[in-house]
């Protein structure tokens, strides 16, 4: 399924890509026929050379981890001060940076 702000489907991708591989048109007119930015064209040429018509599907939108998240042995931490406190984050930032 298309994202809901993604201005093409796999099938307009596909035609964008041949338009411009096939039929020889430059990636300027092809962006400004399918009323999308020239980098977008030459992101979709790139992931059709690359993996075919598969490329032209939406990849996920989730990422494959979060690096930023937080130790879960500090989450508990967190949870304990909240609960047992009633401290607010403010506190408890204060309290653990020190």
């Amino acid at each position: 399924m298309t994202h809901a702000n993604a201005p093409l489907t796999p099938t307009g991708r596909l035609r964008m890509v041949h338009r411009h591989l096939h039929d020889g048109i430059p990636q300027a007119h092809v962006a400004a026929e399918f009323r999308v930015s020239r980098p977008t064209v030459a992101t979709w040429v790139a992931r059709y050379r690359a993996q075919g018509e598969a490329g032209l599907q939406d990849l996920p939108s989730r990422p494959h981890r979060s690096p930023a998240q937080l130790d879960p042995v500090l989450v508990a931490q967190i949870h304990a001060l909240r609960r047992e406190r009633k401290w607010s984050a403010r506190r408890i930032h204060h309290y653990l940076v020190s």
